[in-house]
């Protein structure tokens, strides 16, 4: 890709609205950098000599299918579709698939935001005769009022000052902006420690994250903010995220299992969201999927979506006859947990 492309795809995601990390001119060379030898088509959209709309895809496949794809760095780590648009309008997002799928390609675009996948229901495109799409995940998040803790029933809300409290005798805070040489390393280590490393969901234990990561530092870290909550001297949590704008996107945190009965990752989650909204911060990105400590502290939830198309007929009824059976088995599964099932 030349410059000139680099700098266009830059001057439009500093101006497209709800522009994020994962569609970013920097989160796409460092997925180049680290896996080099990926094939790639990057499709440009203008409208009256202006730029308005890029959407980058690498090949692999899905369900078996060969297709083009968002940008996955290591396996199930999409937090965004790598969809960049200025403006809201189904024409462009129609024009940016047609475009892409021109000799016939598929797509599968993963955690696409609901606000796109509202185009194509918008004056009757005929592209939805081609698509199928699943409800993916929740993504939660904060925008900043004045009480961070406004979520919170008011039971959990004064337990947890009291810890707030507490923590501000025993523990101190660290925030950088950029990471520090050491940095990263202190936070494998204390992934290691963690529960996640029990349970073997650990994102470092794969060679190809702590690559990515080292990649993300590399590429962009004048817009790394890393975070750490020491006791007695010593790292016992930390936590990994990503600036756009005025927008924080949490990617990882982790806390060393020995110091659970004093909630770490939750008091140091606390400490940032007050550390950014004191800088001047709007939003505070909590990343895909739930858990009880983001309902804690967001204030609003984002749909998100898998979308399908392709223009090979055989290729649609297999995508849809799998999703209709994975949505089968996701009812039975759910019905089996039911305290009554």
């Amino acid at each position: 890709m030349t410059k000139e492309y680099s700098h266009q795809w830059s001057n439009l995601w500093n101006s497209a609205p709800g522009a994020h990390f994962f569609n970013s001119l920097e989160h796409f060379i460092s997925f180049i950098d680290v896996f080099p030898a990926t094939k790639y088509m990057i499709v440009f959209c203008y409208k009256k000599d202006e730029l308005v709309a890029i959407l980058p895809l690498v090949w692999g496949y899905r369900f078996g299918i060969k297709t083009l794809l968002c940008i996955d760095s290591f396996g199930d780590s999409i937090d965004r579709s790598s969809l960049c648009i200025k403006k809201q309008d189904p024409e462009i997002l129609r024009f940016l698939i047609e475009s892409a799928t021109e000799k016939k390609n598929n797509i599968f675009l993963a955690e696409l935001e609901e606000k796109h996948l509202n185009l194509f229901m918008r004056n009757n495109m005929s592209i939805i005769k081609n698509c199928t799409f699943e409800f993916s995940c929740k993504s939660l998040r904060i925008n900043f009022e004045k009480d961070l803790l406004a979520s919170m029933s008011k039971k959990t809300r004064k337990k947890f000052k009291k810890k707030i409290k507490k923590s501000e005798d025993s523990m101190t805070f660290e925030f950088h902006r950029k990471e520090n040489a050491g940095d990263f390393q202190k936070m494998i280590e204390i992934e290691q420690k963690s529960w996640k490393s029990k349970k073997g969901i650990a994102i470092f234990q794969k060679d190809s994250a702590r690559n990515i990561y080292r990649s993300w530092i590399k590429n962009n870290n004048k817009n790394v903010g890393v975070a750490f909550l020491k006791k007695d001297n010593k790292e016992i949590a930390c936590l990994f995220g990503m600036f756009a704008n005025k927008t924080f996107l949490i990617t990882n945190i982790a806390f060393v299992s020995e110091f659970s009965k004093f909630t770490p990752g939750k008091i140091l989650i606390f400490y940032v969201l007050r550390y950014l909204q004191k800088n001047g911060f709007n939003t505070v990105d909590f990343s895909v999927g739930d858990s009880k400590w983001k309902r804690d502290f967001s204030n609003q939830i984002l749909k998100q979506y898998d979308f399908y198309f392709s223009k090979n007929l055989s290729v649609c009824i297999w995508w849809k006859s799998l999703l209709f059976i994975k949505g089968i088995i996701k009812r039975i599964t759910k019905l089996g947990n039911c305290p009554n099932g």
